[in-house]
């Protein structure tokens, strides 16, 4: 529940500030709004959305500001914890880095005719970067790398275009974490994160954001 209302916020149908209206969903996907009330609590606590007593919950604002604040964050913290995944790097580890790889770039090979969608992409991206730092033992470090990734969420739709020929710089990510250089991994994944705070920068000012 939670995915696919985090995909409803990749695909723009909740853009920033609106708000969650949970019966109206509820009454779309042909579910009991209980489940949907509880995905929403679970995402507000992520920050992801914001709770109000007379509003009810709206997916967070976004901002120029705020997205140069998620990317200097992440840029200072997701390069930490892939070196420290990669010192517990096992044959096991480097599999699920391949697979999750694969799966990501598999979405790009669909037919025109049955194309991957946003959310697709978004929660494959996901999936392999949380496998690459998935034997990161400093389990805050994660932790704040997942709340920092699930506040980029927000910000997606708005650079979405440029995914896709981005991909090859994941070829080169999984090249260097599966040969275990400890060193260059982290550097290519800084520079993979600059390059994403740039295209995002530009889109948000673009839109008028600031």
């Amino acid at each position: 529940m939670d995915a696919r209302l985090q995909a409803e916020i990749v695909l723009g149908n909740l853009p920033a500030g609106s708000r969650v209206k949970v019966n109206d969903l509820a009454r779309d996907w042909t579910l009991s709004p209980a489940p949907l009330r509880e995905a929403v609590q679970r995402l507000a606590a992520r920050g992801v959305l914001e709770m109000s007593p007379q509003r009810g919950a709206r997916v967070a604002p976004v901002s120029l500001r705020e997205a140069h604040e998620l990317y200097e964050l992440r840029m200072q913290l997701e390069p930490q914890a892939l070196r420290l995944s990669m010192l517990n790097a096992d044959e096991s580890y480097n599999a699920d880095v391949i697979d999750a790889h694969r799966s990501f770039m598999a979405l790009g090979r669909r037919p025109r005719s049955n194309p991957a969608s946003a959310s697709d992409i978004y929660l494959a991206h996901r999936t392999f970067h949380d496998a690459t730092m998935s034997r990161c033992t400093v389990l805050w470090l994660l932790r704040l790398v997942g709340v920092l990734m699930d506040q980029t969420m927000r910000y997606i739709r708005f650079t979405f275009a440029k995914e896709a020929p981005r991909r090859g710089e994941h070829d080169e990510l999984v090249e260097l974490i599966v040969s275990g250089d400890v060193n260059a991994a982290p550097r290519a994944l800084l520079e993979h994160l600059e390059r994403s705070s740039i295209y995002l920068e530009s889109a948000l000012a673009k839109a008028g954001l600031d």
